[in-house]
């Protein structure tokens, strides 16, 4: 049997500036790529969030060129000591991975591309079976990597045999296929029959560790014992998913959740926010906290975790406003709550708020009726804010 092998190569200055730009723009995720970017390049730091899109991603091109051209020749060494340490590795690991999961790739595949740059996050492309990855890598983190990223390239292949009507962009988060393969990482690499080939130490995201069942189970824990049954691997990736789906498809698999919070003063006006010059959508535009639902957290501790990150505060009333089903893919759950304080109070987080202010509601209405493209907002949502104006009238 002939395996593809992986091929450890420079990323050109070119991809390598391309992904910082989309890295630094990258908005809430199960990952803070965009905090992870800054720490990789410091120098991000010193950008102004006045700026335009366009001009912070000028500054990003000359901070990123700098730094490669700097690093070149080391990016140059580590891809000789990458090749040297996976190519012993290659065929014995991807001849137990194709008989665990009793699926093989492509015949066609031939080289599977592994590109070396300055790297905040690790990317891969399922459907050219390439990735990425960083420098100065220990060796047992080059050989995790290297199995992490060809597992799901494998795991997919399986996956389209035992559940062909999913759709491709459920291969990728938020959906629930997705969670699911970053999770079975650990049960299959794990195993006594991947470590016998490649004796790793597979560890899934944080996040998932926490995640408990009905029963109070680690969810983790309860996969581990469902990829140790004596049964075909078919059957633990199904039995796998109906436990997760079980848990985590309380809410519709195919759904990416989103929170909204109205801040209230004492008066009832609501705190709205600048988006920053560096959002990748709607930047300078003025909306409500806003955010992503992780992996893991319930919708009111994605609301706590929002106020807390975004304008500093810590709150200990959070009351239901609204569930609104933007379409079957997206739903946001809506919150108020009440914090009395001067704008100039609110400690803002500054790549993601440019400032603060407080409003009347009905000024808000207005201004949405009117059409004012310094808002967020279109008619569709003045339904929302007179919602809460009623609430507020029966306290």
């Amino acid at each position: 049997m002939t395996y593809p092998k992986i091929n450890f190569v420079p990323m050109t200055l070119e991809e390598n500036i391309a992904f910082i730009k989309w890295a630094y723009f990258a908005e809430n995720n199960s990952l803070d790529i965009h905090q992870y970017t800054i720490k990789c390049f410091p120098e991000l730091q010193k950008i102004d969030s006045t700026y335009s899109k366009e001009e912070i991603e000028k500054k990003i091109e000359v901070i990123v060129r700098e730094e490669y051209l700097n690093q070149q020749k080391e990016i140059e060494l580590e891809v000789k000591r990458y090749n040297k340490i996976w190519s012993p590795l290659n065929d014995s690991y991807f001849e137990a991975l194709t008989s665990y999961l009793k699926v093989n790739f492509p015949q066609n595949l031939k080289e599977i591309k592994a590109s070396i740059g300055i790297l905040p996050v690790f990317p891969r492309d399922l459907d050219s079976f390439s990735f990425a990855l960083g420098k100065n890598l220990s060796n047992s983190k080059v050989m995790e990597t290297c199995a992490h990223e060809t597992c799901h390239f494998l795991w997919f292949e399986k996956w389209k045999e035992l559940y062909p009507q999913t759709s491709r962009k459920e291969y990728e988060a938020p959906y629930l296929p997705w969670q699911y393969s970053e999770m079975v990482t650990d049960p299959i690499l794990n195993s006594a029959e991947i470590q016998k080939a490649l004796p790793i130490k597979e560890k899934a995201y944080d996040s998932f560790y926490s995640i408990k069942d009905s029963k109070n189970n680690f969810i983790m824990e309860e996969l581990r014992k469902i990829y140790k049954e004596n049964i075909p691997i078919e059957n633990r990736i199904r039995k796998g998913y109906q436990y997760i789906r079980s848990v985590l498809g309380t809410m519709k698999k195919e759904c990416a959740y989103e929170i909204g919070v109205f801040v209230m003063n004492e008066k009832n006006q609501i705190l709205l926010q600048k988006r920053s010059a560096m959002k990748k959508h709607n930047p300078n535009k003025w909306a409500l906290c806003h955010g992503h639902v992780e992996v893991g957290e319930s919708v009111e501790e994605a609301a706590m975790r929002e106020l807390k990150e975004e304008l500093g505060i810590k709150i200990s009333a959070l009351h239901p406003l609204a569930t609104i089903e933007n379409s079957p893919s997206h739903i946001t759950y809506y919150f108020y709550t009440r914090q009395d304080k001067k704008k100039e109070e609110f400690i803002l987080q500054k790549e993601e708020v440019a400032e603060v202010a407080w409003f009347d509601i009905n000024e808000v209405i207005n201004k949405i009726k009117n059409h004012d493209e310094a808002l967020v907002y279109g008619e569709n949502k003045i339904a929302l804010f007179e919602k809460l104006q009623s609430v507020l009238k029966m306290k």
